[in-house]
């Protein structure tokens, strides 16, 4: 495989990220608390799209933040 100059530059910084000494946490938080993010969530999951992006708010999510 012949890899061209940008390949070989991805390559190396993947490889130096692997090697930071990497500390993860997982925090809970409740769906009920984040209902903007939870609902946005479920609906990317069921679309057919590999990325979505809302340029406008649907109705369905308008009322959501004054719930949060």
């Amino acid at each position: 495989m012949v890899m061209n100059q940008d390949t070989r530059d991805l390559q190396a910084k993947i490889i130096e990220i692997l090697h930071w000494d990497w500390t993860a946490r997982i925090q809970l938080i409740q769906r009920e608390a984040n209902a903007v993010a939870d609902k946005m969530a479920k609906e990317a999951a069921m679309s057919q799209h590999d990325y979505v992006e809302w340029l406008d708010p649907q109705p369905s999510r308008v009322s959501l933040p004054r719930m949060d």
